[in-house]
């Protein structure tokens, strides 16, 4: 029945849609950062260029930029946004922080229009933790130990019931 089974479906053809197939082409690692300026015209590569040159000269960290794009679809007029993805994890961790990043790019101020989602591969889930532990305690002992850590709110679980 194994064999008949294995057999079976290597005679399927599997029709992967376009669409799928783009999305698992072009996805990249790390969420975007995305800046929005409401005056000026600055070019998303001038952009990357800047923040690259700031981060070397001000942090002493290498910013690598994968892709860069420019977009106006969730914008008021005259607003435009600034997507920059990154590369590798340092590049992700640097640029998170917002504080670091130039006060101007292109002579002009922008704003974040959002935070990017960290990523699954620079997430640390703590399991077992206890259900009457001081959170704030917790954290501030994980925070002592891991000055960058950027702490979230715990699951609240109704009932003190396990989560799977």
């Amino acid at each position: 029945m194994h064999q008949k089974a294995t057999h079976d479906f290597s005679q399927h053809h599997l029709d992967i849609p376009i669409a799928a197939t783009r999305y698992a082409q072009t996805r990249f690692p790390f969420s975007p950062f995305i800046i929005r300026f409401s005056v000026g015209n600055v070019k998303d590569k001038q952009a990357s260029e800047e923040i690259t040159l700031f981060f070397k000269n001000q942090h002493q960290t290498d910013i690598l930029f994968s892709n860069y794009r420019s977009s106006t679809s969730k914008c008021s007029p005259n607003e435009y946004d600034i997507f920059l993805f990154v590369t590798d994890a340092n590049s992700f961790i640097s640029l998170y922080d917002e504080e670091k990043w130039p006060p101007q790019i292109g002579s002009e101020r922008y704003t974040f229009s959002s935070s990017p989602s960290i990523p699954p591969q620079l997430s640390l889930i703590i399991k077992n933790v206890d259900f009457h532990i001081d959170m704030n305690d917790f954290i501030g002992d994980l925070k002592a130990k891991f000055p960058d850590i950027n702490p979230l709110p715990p699951i609240v679980v109704p009932e003190e019931q396990l989560t799977k």
